[in-house]
């Protein structure tokens, strides 16, 4: 919850201070995003069903396997539901998300995005070393 309270925070500063697009390389400045990952045009309700379909899979995931999964895996299922979550609600109000630091003008993102870059990782780790761990026994 505070990793979404924080997200929170920032895009409610971006909101209120948009910034401006004096440095070139990194900068920080309000840009409304309406499309999917990786800039993918699709319709908005696409989009939100795709994304509560896939949150809810992460979250019956995190649920079913509390228990035994790692705790690398259990980070990054928190990490990516955190980031999801707190991006599906700026699709649900703003119609899209909310992003703020932008790299050299083309490319624009926010702390969850960062969140679900870094659980992503977390999984793929996991689930590596789980089955490295699995075919050695």
């Amino acid at each position: 919850m505070v990793l979404i309270i924080i997200d929170r925070l920032l895009k409610q500063l971006a909101l209120h201070w948009p910034g401006e697009e004096k440095v070139k390389v990194f900068y920080w400045s309000l840009y409304l995003n309406p499309a999917g990952a990786f800039s993918w045009p699709w319709p908005r309700v696409v989009l939100l069903v795709i994304s509560g379909l896939i949150l809810l899979s992460l979250i019956i995931w995190l649920v079913i396997t509390y228990q035994t999964s790692s705790t690398i895996i259990w980070l990054g299922l928190l990490l990516l539901i955190s980031g999801g979550l707190s991006n599906f609600y700026d699709r649900v109000v703003w119609n899209g998300v909310i992003d703020y630091w932008h790299i050299f003008q083309f490319n624009s993102f926010n702390l969850a995005d960062g969140y679900l870059l870094v659980g992503l990782g977390c999984c793929f780790l996991g689930v590596k070393q789980h089955h490295h761990v699995g075919q050695n026994f």
